[in-house]
């Protein structure tokens, strides 16, 4: 918040982006220009690297290799997590055991 004093002499304040202080809100659109300018740079070099490989599309087949084996690790990783959370509840609750004929007589 900004601090001041009115006409009067007393102190008051002003807030600035949601009473964000002015050092915030400085963080906040430092960062935001941080992460604009790395994506425009990052963006401007696979740019640079599909140009240089036009010819054969080896950078695009790459692109292309790389996200299905990210969707598929991702698969990986969602899978064995709800099976670790799953195991985790019936060892926790095991589900009621159904009585066998060798166990009744």
């Amino acid at each position: 918040a900004l601090k001041y004093k009115k006409k009067d002499g007393t102190p008051a304040q002003c807030n600035v982006a949601c009473g964000m202080s002015v050092k915030d809100l400085i963080l906040v659109l430092g960062c935001y220009t941080a992460f604009y300018t790395f994506l425009f740079g990052f963006s401007a070099l696979l740019l640079k690297g599909v140009i240089d490989t036009d010819d054969t599309d080896t950078l695009l087949w790459a692109f292309l290799v790389i996200g299905i084996l990210f969707c598929v690790g991702i698969g990986v990783a969602i899978f064995v997590g709800s099976w670790t959370e799953n195991t985790k509840k019936i060892k926790e609750n095991p589900p009621p055991r159904l009585i066998s004929d060798e166990e009744n007589q």
